[in-house]
């Protein structure tokens, strides 16, 4: 007979393996679950708006791992080699994305696999000028992002344009123009007539009107462009110190 200590024991032990069995069956149950999510999130990816459908970089193991013909054969095909050991594919017409993407990450020569993204530095703030897709000088200078931090800032800024003059009617400056202030220091045209007396800062040339506009322009207005100065009050003193021919 077995002493009560190895009673004990015996009966630990058992019970140890039933635990053991039985968390057992959930882990088994844990890792088909676990497939399941994989594909769910594999299939979710190409739902998320970041993500280029059908396109995916593949980092090899090995830089010379990588075999097209067999990712041909799993109808994807490559589009560019990135670095070593690393390409862009996209996948063929008819296939599912997200079925190549879980047969990728089973390939033994495959470090890791992910979708392409595109990637977003900041939201672009396209306005309703009818101009303001070519102005990708606002973009490049982060404009949008200046203008977003003004909001709720008031208040008046006057800047000077000493220039050829300036369109006070021009439709995309209206209310931009300090009109009552506007000077003439232009004394002659380019024949050497003399400007008349009343003349004011009216632009005989057009380039300090375009300048102004560059400044000022009133913006998402549905017309033309839009100015560096975005939705903020930011008015014209239009100088003319330089007659049509371009000197003065």
């Amino acid at each position: 007979m077995l002493g009560k200590s190895k009673w004990k024991k015996r009966i630990v032990q058992a019970l140890i393996a039933v635990v053991a069995l039985g968390y057992g069956m959930p882990i088994q149950a844990a890792s088909e679950d676990g497939r399941e999510s994989g594909n769910t999130a594999a299939v979710s990816y190409f739902s998320e708006p970041d993500v280029l459908p059908g396109e995916f970089i593949v980092k090899y193991k090995n830089a010379n791992a990588a075999d097209d013909h067999q990712m041909n054969r799993m109808g994807i095909q490559k589009i560019k080699e990135i670095e070593d050991g690393t390409a862009l594919y996209t996948v063929k017409e008819g296939e599912d994305p997200a079925e190549v993407l879980d047969a990728l990450q089973d390939r033994p020569e495959v470090e890791y696999v992910e979708p392409n993204r595109k990637y977003t530095l900041f939201e672009s703030t396209v306005t309703s000028d009818t101009y303001s897709s070519l102005q990708w000088g606002l973009e490049a200078i982060s404009a949008p992002q200046a203008w977003a931090s003004l909001q709720g800032i008031s208040g008046t800024v006057t800047v000077a344009v000493v220039d050829t003059g300036v369109d006070a009617s021009h439709p995309d400056l209206q209310g931009r123009i300090d009109t009552a202030n506007g000077k003439n220091f232009a004394k002659t045209h380019a024949d050497k007539t003399p400007y008349p007396d009343d003349w004011g800062f009216k632009d005989d040339e057009g380039h300090g009107t375009a300048v102004a506009g560059v400044i000022s322009a009133l913006s998402d207005n549905g017309i033309g462009v839009a100015g560096v100065s975005g939705p903020s009050q930011v008015r014209i003193l239009p100088i003319k110190a330089i007659n049509e021919a371009g000197w003065g």
